[in-house]
């Protein structure tokens, strides 16, 4: 679960990973994987750049480090002519 929020070019984001509320597999291993926290850029030519990162919270912590992500996106522009239908927009991350 989580949300991200776009103010003009900016976009930001925090998730969670996990499931706290299930019972764990294993005696004394908690239900919990990452945390993610994303931030992004949005160009006037439609190019989004955004970076994330999994802060690991599980018991890999201190084995993996987390993991790094880099994505170049870019937007097509849309269609003028009208539809009798609606599209439901993609998330912009």
């Amino acid at each position: 679960m989580g949300a991200y929020f776009d103010h003009e070019k900016l976009t930001v984001g925090l998730w969670y990973r996990g499931i706290p509320a299930l019972k764990a597999y294993q005696p004394g291993y908690p239900n919990d994987e990452s945390v993610i926290a994303m931030l992004g850029y949005q160009t006037p030519q439609q190019i989004r750049f955004t970076y994330s990162y999994d802060i690991t919270v599980s018991m890999l912590t201190m084995k993996s480090g987390g993991a790094h992500e880099l994505s170049v996106m870019y937007e097509w522009p849309k269609r003028t002519r009208n539809r009798r239908w609606r599209a439901v927009p993609c998330p912009k991350f």
